[in-house]
C-alpha cells in the first residue's frame, strides 16, 4: 500500500516538472505555458490570467472544490498571503476542479463559497484536460508553485488518509518567500 502511495506521489512529481512543458510543446512558463493553460479556463471570480498577468511572477497554482473540507481551510490562507506578497511579485490562481463530484456540489453552492471567500486572486473553472496537464490530478487541495523563472518550486497533495490535509499560512510563507 505504501509503495503504491510513493509510485504515485514520485509519478505525480515527474509528471509535473515534465508533463507541463512537453504538453504545450517546450516552452517555458516565462514564455507562457500556464498562460497557454490556464488562460482558455472559463473565469469564475476576478480577472482574466494572461501571460501578462503572469510574466516576472511568482504563481501558486491551488486546485480545489467547494465541498472539499481542506480547501475551505486553505483558502483563508491563501487571501492573506497574496495580500501580503501580491506587489512582490506574487499570482494565486484558484482552479475549481472536481466540484461536482458524486453529486456533493452544483453551481449555487459553488456560488456561496466563493461569496463566503471573496478570493483575492482569479478563479478558474478547470476541466479533464487541465487535470491531465498538472499530471493526472486526482486530490484535492493540491498546490503548484512555479518561480519567476517558470520551474516548478513545490508541490502539495493531500494524500490519502493524511494527517497533513492542508498547509497551514506560515508553511505557505515558507515556500513563497524564498522565491520573491
Amino acid at each position: 500500500m505504501l509503495y503504491g502511495a510513493m509510485k504515485r506521489t514520485i509519478f505525480a512529481a515527474i509528471a509535473a516538472c515534465l508533463l507541463l512543458p512537453l504538453a504545450l510543446t517546450g516552452p517555458t512558463r516565462a514564455e507562457g505555458t500556464l498562460a497557454n493553460v490556464l488562460s482558455p479556463l472559463l473565469v469564475l471570480r476576478g480577472a482574466p490570467v494572461t501571460a501578462e498577468t503572469l510574466e516576472d511572477r511568482v504563481v501558486l497554482i491551488a486546485f480545489f472544490a467547494s465541498w472539499c473540507p481542506p480547501c475551505k481551510y486553505e483558502f483563508p490562507h491563501l487571501n492573506t498571503v497574496q495580500e501580503a506578497y501580491g506587489e512582490d511579485g506574487l499570482q494565486i490562481i484558484a482552479v475549481n476542479v472536481f466540484e461536482t463530484f458524486d453529486g456533493l456540489s452544483t453551481p449555487e453552492k459553488l456560488d456561496v463559497f466563493l461569496d463566503d471567500i471573496a478570493p483575492t486572486f482569479p478563479i478558474l473553472k478547470g476541466d479533464a484536460e487541465t487535470r491531465r496537464i498538472f499530471g493526472d490530478l486526482d486530490r484535492i487541495p493540491t498546490m503548484f508553485l512555479f518561480g519567476r523563472d517558470g520551474a516548478l518550486d513545490f508541490v502539495f497533495r493531500h494524500a490519502p488518509n493524511a494527517d497533513k490535509t492542508h498547509l497551514s499560512e506560515a508553511e505557505l510563507r515558507e515556500q513563497i518567500e524564498p522565491l520573491l
